[in-house]
């Protein structure tokens, strides 16, 4: 084995650990020893590959979101209309989550915490990155009048809210069937981002 392939070997498996002690233990569950333990890398090794606990934690966080948001620009660009694609974004990512509900929730919990926090910025532009994405699709509907105009601020608010507070009380342990809810969330962010949306929102100033 190259000392490459073994470096890239001792990282995967640094992140799956941090993974598996996430999913027994949640963030606080992701130690050094532990992932010295789980993964057999050695303590100064992991201080090497990550810098720190946060680094781990940050590592794993944004391959999560990753994989997370590569299916949602699968399923956007697949989509065969403006609806569909709006649909899409709300489907794709509840279904994702039930898929991977670990990573999942090591997103919604990573977010939130301090660990993340030396990674701000790192982590704010790769969500920009992304959202400048659908940004591009969203813009080129909107001048073809299929879309209500949004500034790339409120994609992740409005167009992605909803199914992220479902999807963290979902995890959460919310008795309600994902399968069953999906439907109810992509067809009420549908009616607020559709073209006569944007009519109707006028005509209520104007009363």
């Amino acid at each position: 084995m190259s000392r490459r392939s073994a470096t890239e070997e001792r990282r995967r498996a640094i992140l799956d650990a941090a993974l598996s002690a996430f999913e027994r233990g949640g963030l606080t569950g992701i130690t050094i020893g532990a992932l010295s333990e789980a993964s057999g890398a050695s303590v100064g090794s992991i201080y090497h590959h990550f810098g720190d606990r946060g680094g781990v934690v940050a590592a794993v966080y944004r391959e999560s979101l990753t994989l997370g948001l590569d299916e949602l620009l699968v399923g956007l660009q697949a989509a065969p209309s403006t609806e569909a694609g709006v649909r899409a974004l709300v489907t794709t990512w509840l279904a994702w989550v039930a898929a991977h509900p670990v990573r999942a929730r090591l997103i919604y919990d990573a977010s939130g915490s301090e660990l993340l926090a030396p990674h701000a910025d790192e982590v704010s532009a790769f969500k920009t990155a992304f959202y400048e994405r659908v940004a591009a699709w969203t813009s080129a509907r909107t001048a073809r009048g299929e879309l209500r105009a949004l500034p790339v601020w409120a994609l992740d608010p409005v167009v992605m809210g909803p199914a992220h507070e479902f999807a963290r009380r979902w995890l959460l342990g919310l008795p309600v069937p994902l399968e069953q809810a999906t439907p109810f969330i992509a067809e009420a962010v549908w009616r607020s981002v559709a073209p006569d949306a944007a009519q109707s929102s006028s005509n209520q100033v104007q009363q």
